[in-house]
């Protein structure tokens, strides 16, 4: 009789055995990029090469010079950070402004950013030691006015008009040198020219002047200028033609004094000279050619006058 064989029953496998769950460290919190971390905690700190600063800029010796008050690289990272922070916040401000803004928002974005409340309010924020005259704020009206509809803060507007005014100051002085320079050179040139009529003839170009020009005229023209920018009586064919003109008009005024009658004058001189002729006196002292003079300038009176 065959022997029957039990099935084999496969046996549950053994539990398996518990795994107790591994301890997770509480993680560091993570410093914020303005926190200091220690060199032992940051090999990359500990890296930095002790000629960082000189690394960083090169040659550029006030960039260098700057470094040198940063101590360590942490520092520079934070003040660098903090640096564009101050930047976003200033273009933040000065971007708040709307496009159409009332009138009490004008005036808000204004005390914000040092722009003062009238145009006239530039004159406050200039140095103490800029001193303008009446004349000058006149002419400086129109830029203040631009400069508070830009919404230009004070100090930047200072600038301007500082730098503004240094630059005129330049053009004027420059002009004053060319003046000195022009009035030397048309000095020595007349007196070569006229000789010992220099100074006859730059007192009579004046007295011309003064006797027919309206005195409230007189400077004005005086201190003219030519398209070129010469100063008008620095320019020797102008003298050289009002002292042609100055004869003209008044043909005695090198003769006789200013303020007399000059025909009876010359008349009555040429009386005087007219009783040495034939003598000695009339040629060497110079007589005959007083007595030529004379006698011009009294036919040319004596014509204006119809005698």
């Amino acid at each position: 009789m065959t022997e029957e064989v039990a099935p084999a029953v496969d046996e549950a496998p053994a539990p398996a055995a518990e795994v107790a769950p591994a301890e997770v460290a509480p993680a560091a919190a993570a410093p914020t990029s303005l926190d200091p971390v220690a060199p032992a905690d940051n090999p990359w700190y500990t890296s930095v090469p002790d000629e960082w600063r000189k690394d960083l800029v090169g040659d550029d010796e006030a960039a260098l010079n700057t470094l040198q008050r940063v101590p360590d690289i942490k520092t520079l990272g934070k003040n660098y950070i903090e640096a564009q922070a101050a930047l976003r916040a200033k273009q933040d401000l000065n971007t708040a402004l709307p496009e159409n803004p009332t009138d009490e928002q004008l005036s808000e974005y204004r005390e914000k950013n040092n722009v003062p409340a009238t145009a006239e309010g530039y004159l406050d924020g200039l140095s103490e030691g800029l001193v303008l005259n009446d004349e000058d704020k006149a002419e400086l009206g129109p830029l203040f006015e631009t400069l508070h509809n830009a919404n230009v803060d004070s100090g930047t507007a200072a600038a301007l008009v500082e730098q503004q005014l240094a630059i005129e100051n330049a053009r004027v002085e420059k002009v004053q040198q060319q003046d000195v320079l022009d009035a030397q050179q048309s000095t020595e040139l007349m007196k070569k020219n006229w000789g010992p009529d220099f100074e006859v003839n730059k007192n009579l170009i004046k007295a011309t002047l003064q006797a027919h020009l309206p005195e409230a005229v007189l400077d004005d023209f005086l201190s003219a200028r030519l398209a070129n920018g010469k100063a008008v009586f620095n320019d020797p064919g102008v003298m050289q033609a009002f002292a042609s003109m100055a004869r003209v008009i008044n043909p005695a005024a090198t003769l006789v004094p200013t303020g007399v009658n000059a025909v009876q004058t010359l008349a009555g001189r040429q009386k005087e000279i007219e009783s040495k002729m034939g003598t000695d006196e009339y040629y060497s002292s110079g007589l005959d050619k007083e007595y030529l003079a004379n006698q011009t300038a009294l036919d040319t009176l004596n014509s204006r006058q119809g005698s």
